[in-house]
């Protein structure tokens, strides 16, 4: 059985980042980014621009590529695990930028999980967005906000 996938334009997501990204708290159980780490290197959790925004909501630090929950993101940088309350909700949104962080120095390729699953992806770099198994809410939402809805 193949997964349902959705590509959403970038562009859309740009434009309309504060109601996506509360959508997108608000619809799962964490969320992720990737960071560039800054001087000392070895600090534990590590340093990075922006850290005050993401390092109280940190559950789970990955240095691995192959341990992270989101296979095709490439790099090297860590990759910090929040989990999504109120307070990260509250966070995110006072600083925005979270599909240009390469424009505005910010963690990069944020996504969101469902039930320890990937549900919302962005490769920040290549300009991509994708959901995975959408359910009819997230067709709906998407859909009203004019974003095309592509199927693969």
């Amino acid at each position: 059985m193949s997964k349902t996938l959705i590509n959403l334009d970038y562009d859309y997501l740009i434009q309309n980042e504060y109601d996506v990204i509360d959508y997108a708290m608000k619809h799962s159980d964490t969320f992720s980014v990737c960071v560039i780490k800054k001087k000392p290197y070895s600090a534990r959790p590590p340093v990075f621009d922006f850290s005050e925004y993401i390092v109280p909501y940190a559950v789970d630090y990955i240095f691995e590529k192959s341990s992270r929950p989101v296979k095709f993101l490439g790099g090297n940088d860590p990759m910090i695990i929040c989990k999504v309350d109120r307070n990260s909700r509250r966070s995110l949104h006072e600083l925005l930028g979270w599909f240009e962080p390469i424009e505005k120095n910010m963690p990069s390729d944020i996504c969101f999980y469902r039930r320890g699953l990937v549900w919302f992806a962005t490769i920040s770099h290549e300009r991509m967005a994708q959901i995975y198994e959408p359910t009819d809410e997230d067709i709906k939402f998407f859909k009203n906000y004019g974003n095309p809805i592509v199927f693969k």
